[in-house]
C-alpha cells in the first residue's frame, strides 16, 4: 500500500536525508522508512561509520538541497541533533529544529514552516522515528497570517544579516 501523507499529496518531490557517525543507525532507519513507505529520498551521507567525520559536511548540503525546492524536506541526525540545526540554519531558506516528540514536530511545521528535521540520535530509536517522521509528512505548513508575518520577519533577519 502506497503511505500517501498530506505532503505527498501536495507535491512533496524529496526528503533528503543525512547523519555524521552517530546518526548512522538511525539514518539507516529513516532510509528504511522511506523505502517502506515509498517516498521519494536521497541519501547525502555519510558513507561510512566514521567518528571523525563531522556534522557541518552533511548538514549543508542537505540544507542546500531543501532551501533550492520549496516541495523537498529534510532530516539531519547527529548525537543531539543540535549541531545538525546550527550548521543547516546558516543556509538561508533552511528551517532546521530539533524535535523529540510528535506535537514539537507538528508546532514547528505547521507554525515555523519548519523544513529539516534534526533528530538526536543519542535518546532516539526506531519506534520513535516512525512516530516522527509520520507526524512531520502529515502535517502542512500554516498560512496563518501571524505565522507568515513572523516568516517575514526572520527572512528580513536573514537578508541584513
Amino acid at each position: 500500500m502506497r503511505y500517501d501523507p498530506k505532503y505527498l499529496e501536495e507535491g512533496l518531490s524529496k526528503i533528503y536525508v543525512g547523519g555524521d557517525h552517530r546518526g548512522w543507525y538511525l539514518r539507516q532507519a529513516t532510509l528504511q522508512f522511506c523505502v517502506s513507505k515509498r517516498v521519494p529520498f536521497e541519501d547525502m551521507g555519510n558513507t561510512d561509520e566514521d567518528p571523525q567525520d563531522d556534522y557541518p559536511d552533511y548538514a549543508e548540503p542537505v540544507a542546500q538541497a531543501v532551501a533550492a525546492d520549496p516541495m523537498a524536506l529534510g532530516v539531519l541526525i547527529c548525537g543531539s541533533g543540535h549541531g545538525m540545526a546550527i550548521a543547516a540554519n546558516k543556509v538561508d531558506g533552511a528551517r532546521a529544529a530539533v524535535c523529540h516528540t510528535a506535537e514539537e514536530v507538528e508546532l514547528a511545521r505547521a507554525h515555523n514552516h519548519m523544513n529539516i528535521l534534526c533528530l538526536a540520535a543519542d535518546t532516539f530509536d526506531e519506534f520513535k522515528l516512525v512516530r516522527l517522521m509520520e507526524e512531520y509528512m502529515n502535517t502542512l505548513t500554516s498560512d496563518d497570517p501571524r505565522h507568515i508575518r513572523r516568516l517575514d520577519k526572520i527572512k528580513r533577519i536573514e537578508q541584513d544579516n
